[in-house]
């Protein structure tokens, strides 16, 4: 939807918003399915991945436990 508006947006300021808006929601929507696969793992491969150091997104050192809290 923004990426629509960038392209029918007649203002300088309001087309480069919307494109930003729209590469903050791919962001944002590419974490929230890592998040989801994560979530789908066994608590022992997902504590393992913690372990590990692995870039969790928004979640490093959380336990599994804040996680499904706060999604």
């Amino acid at each position: 939807m923004s990426e629509k508006r960038a392209e029918t947006a007649t203002d300088r300021l309001l087309r480069r918003h919307y494109r930003e808006m729209a590469a903050y929601y791919r962001a944002l929507s590419l974490e929230h399915r890592e998040i989801a696969r994560l979530q789908e793992l066994p608590p022992a491969e997902f504590e393992r991945l913690v372990k590990e150091g692995s870039t969790i997104p928004s979640f490093y050192n959380a336990d599994r436990s804040t996680s499904r809290r706060v999604i």
